[in-house]
């Protein structure tokens, strides 16, 4: 796989979960879901739910 494949796999991951979301909203959302909704999206935007790099190999020493 190559870096144009992982991203656009990232892309239509990104769409799916927009499309998810807004239909959550238009489903009669509440104010909390709205507010858990607004949360997350804030955090995901900042990088915050990026994944630390790993390692290669694990040191089973």
């Amino acid at each position: 796989m190559n870096g144009d494949d992982t991203a656009d796999a990232r892309r239509a991951r990104e769409r799916e979960l927009a499309g998810l979301l807004a239909a959550a909203l238009r489903a009669g959302a509440g104010e909390g879901e709205r507010a858990a909704i607004a949360a997350f999206l804030l955090a995901r935007d900042s990088g915050a739910h990026k994944t630390a790099p790993t390692r290669r190999q694990d040191d089973w020493r």
